[in-house]
């Protein structure tokens, strides 16, 4: 939703920290007291539909990401 609203007010580039998509395996958050098994269970589509916003958003919005990420290709 932060992507559209930055696209929105002629944003266009931004950085990303933390960025990393969600795993079905393995931890999802430095706390995994925060972990909730909903996003476990539709890791893979969200992360598909965040790949998906990301293509969409590529001409208009550049992206850096200062951490790892499974939307980096």
């Amino acid at each position: 939703m932060l992507l559209n609203v930055l696209t929105k007010t002629s944003v266009h580039h931004a950085a990303c920290a933390g960025f990393d998509g969600y795993t079905v395996d393995g931890d999802n958050y430095y706390n995994s007291a925060m972990d909730y098994q909903i996003a476990r269970e539709k890791s893979q589509s969200i992360n598909q539909y965040v790949i998906d916003t990301l293509e969409r958003l590529a001409g208009t919005l550049t992206l850096e990401f200062l951490t790892d990420s499974k939307y980096v290709k």
